[in-house]
């Protein structure tokens, strides 16, 4: 009897569904959202539902491009910083600031060698997604556990 209600507890469980966890969302070269799916260094894209929005991140400074560079700017517009005259794009967020030069991306201290940056977007606290003229990747920018993930391609085909 204990094992007929075992199966039977069994069977009921199995029908339930597991939805797979979404980090966020990214933008193709073609202006497309995908979902981003699993977990760090384990990227399933896929389709999204068309109710998906950007993250913005909750900082106080501004950034602003000018003649002369990016500059950092406090909530008066008063300059607070600027940035390496070798940064192409930067984006803030809450642990800090992240920019691209030609050769490199850069959060504080940590350094990583990626070339032909193009977009910086928030993905979340957590994740930036980097455009390059090569191809997408997820940019974990958590302290102390910064890595940089290829994120994969997938052909999509343009219905007009």
């Amino acid at each position: 009897m204990k094992k007929l209600l075992m199966w039977i507890m069994l069977a009921a469980c199995a029908g339930a569904g597991v939805e797979r966890p979404v980090l966020g969302y990214v933008m193709d070269a073609r202006g497309a959202l995908h979902a981003v799916d699993g977990i760090a260094g384990a990227f399933v894209v896929g389709a999204t539902d068309g109710e998906a929005s950007a993250y913005v991140p909750d900082v106080a400074l501004t950034l602003e491009h000018r003649e002369a560079g990016i500059y950092v700017l406090d909530t008066d517009g008063g300059v607070v910083g600027i940035l390496p005259p070798e940064a192409r794009c930067a984006l803030l967020l809450p642990s800090g600031l992240v920019y691209a030069s030609s050769e490199e991306v850069v959060m504080g201290d940590v350094r990583i060698a990626l070339t032909s940056v193009r977009v910086l977007r928030a993905v979340s606290e957590e994740f930036v997604q980097v455009s390059t003229d090569d191809g997408e990747y997820l940019l974990r920018v958590e302290h102390g556990r910064e890595a940089l993930f290829r994120l994969p391609v997938i052909p999509v085909e343009v219905v007009e």
